[in-house]
């Protein structure tokens, strides 16, 4: 199990995406696919070290943004109690803990990974702080009540610098940035799918996630490199457009993203022409197969997404959906966001200047007073 608050992840100050998503489905769609990965099984992750060391994080960046959102002395020197103990308040006892966080196992797991600003800044101060803080003991059971004063001077220094950098221009204009990406994102997407709708009365629209087998990546001994992933998918995609349904095709919209279980992997959305194309599951089955068969020469794995509408609830937007249907339309949105949602994890895993998301280009025609596409 995950110890944390998931509103807390990711309610950070100074930064206000805009998303069709509530924040607890944003870090839910986040950890459940960096945990399980495509199709995975929820109910038992076999990447144990990786999910406690996702625990541990996820309780930093918690206690971070709490810390920066209050104001008080978190730790105070009459806490101390005859006999050797301390009572910590809540704030402060996550604090202490989350002092105590094993920061070099998870450099070890996800070396190339600082998953979130706020996770960043309180492991820069806990790397400037004297290491006979960083034990259990000192902290919870001090020698004594002087030594618990000079303790608590050290740690409200500690907590005074985190707050001070949070408050700095540049991780104000860091977080920000964020949020414009995600904005950009997801303003782009919706508009996007709109003009979709403007021309074409009814869609098709089928979701296959994309991976591989980890049989493969473990027989050539190492991960499947962004290049790989990056070039299955273009070939992909374009035969999708000119070879497996050039009749129907319409859109698309890609989402690249990291987990234990899938390495890279693909969250990709089609859009269809609706009265060209029907049975939404097969589409999404030739798709996966053609994926695994030809376009990674029997390194791939997917999941169809159609053939499992159930897993979406009322929410699903899946399948053929007309322009006129606003429920519908709604949960595409929501399902859309999935795909702009902010992503804690992949940039761990690629080169800094690459895409994590990508859409078509909207298409020029407008709709006839009939409500039928225009030809040409």
């Amino acid at each position: 199990m995950l110890h944390y608050q998931i509103s807390e992840f990711i309610a950070p100050v100074n930064e206000s995406p805009k998303s069709n998503l509530s924040q607890d489905e944003i870090l839910k769609g986040n950890l459940e696919d960096f945990l399980y990965g495509v199709g995975g099984n929820r109910d038992e992750p076999k990447n144990i070290a990786g999910v406690s060391a996702i625990s541990d994080v996820a309780s930093v960046i918690a206690t971070t943004i709490r810390l920066v959102g209050s104001v008080q002395n978190v730790f105070t020197a009459n806490s101390w109690v005859v006999g050797g103990s301390v009572k910590l308040s809540s704030l402060a006892l996550s604090v202490s803990s989350s002092i105590r966080t094993d920061f070099s196992r998870i450099s070890e797991l996800f070396p190339f990974s600082e998953f979130n600003p706020y996770f960043k800044v309180f492991k820069d101060q806990v790397e400037a702080l004297d290491p006979r803080l960083l034990g259990m003991y000192k902290l919870t059971h001090p020698l004594n009540q002087d030594e618990w004063a000079e303790t608590v001077v050290e740690l409200n220094n500690f907590v005074s610098e985190i707050r001070k950098r949070a408050n700095q221009a540049e991780f104000i204009k860091l977080m920000q940035h964020r949020a414009r990406n995600t904005n950009k994102n997801q303003s782009g997407l919706d508009a996007y799918i709109d003009k979709l709708f403007d021309c074409y009365p009814r869609l098709l629209v089928v979701r296959v996630d994309l991976s591989y087998q980890a049989a493969s990546v473990l027989a050539s001994g190492k991960s499947i490199s962004y290049k790989e992933v990056n070039d299955h998918r273009v070939k992909l995609l374009n035969d999708i457009r000119y070879r497996l349904f050039k009749d129907s095709y319409v859109g698309f919209a890609w989402k690249l993203e990291y987990g234990l279980m899938s390495s890279l992997h693909y969250h990709l959305l089609l859009f269809l022409d609706g009265s060209k194309i029907r049975l939404d599951v097969r589409v999404a089955k030739i798709v996966g197969e053609h994926w695994k068969n030809v376009v990674t020469c029997g390194r791939g794995r997917y999941w169809n997404c159609n053939a499992n509408k159930t897993g979406y609830g009322v929410f699903c937007g899946l399948g053929m959906i007309s322009y006129n249907d606003k429920v519908l339309r709604g949960n595409l949105r929501k399902a859309a966001s999935y795909l702009v949602k902010c992503d804690y994890f992949v940039r761990s895993a690629i080169p800094a200047d690459r895409r994590t998301f990508g859409k078509g280009i909207p298409p020029n025609r407008t709709k006839s007073n009939r409500g039928r596409p225009r030809k040409g």
